[in-house]
């Protein structure tokens, strides 16, 4: 069961966190996606979990190795996020939107990890598949 859910539980935060980005993005600059560059971050933030999720449901029918390289990227890229919230002093005018997504951030780094560690485990399951 573990091994069903940890992946959706996974896409659903990825998807949350993309959305967060985009609804700032709304807040400060009403979809002005080039007007500066925290606006093109927020812009691009949102693209880049599209393409991540895509990759990673498809991911199903990757070798072992890719998918637990798609799994370290996802982990830089959410890790990347908050080391770039933190070098800007941390912003959260709404007092909750900013920490929310770090939030958010951390949990999937976490889930993102025990799914990379767990990939090997479910190849090696001595029940066989339909038993």
């Amino acid at each position: 069961m573990a091994r069903t859910v940890l992946p959706k539980i996974i896409v659903i935060l990825a998807i949350a966190d993309g959305v967060i980005h985009l609804l700032l993005d709304d807040l400060f600059y009403h979809f002005h996606f080039f007007q500066n560059t925290t606006s093109v971050l927020f812009g691009l933030d949102f693209l880049g979990y599209i393409v991540l999720i895509a990759l990673f449901v498809l991911s199903a029918r990757f070798a072992l190795m890719q998918r637990r390289v798609l799994s370290v990227v996802m982990i830089c890229y959410a890790a990347a996020e908050i080391v770039m919230w933190a070098s800007k002093g941390g912003p959260d005018p709404f007092h909750f939107l900013g920490y929310l997504a770090k939030a958010v951030e951390v949990v999937l780094i976490v889930l993102l990890i025990v799914h990379a560690v767990s990939l090997g485990s479910e190849e090696t399951s001595p029940i066989p598949q339909g038993a």
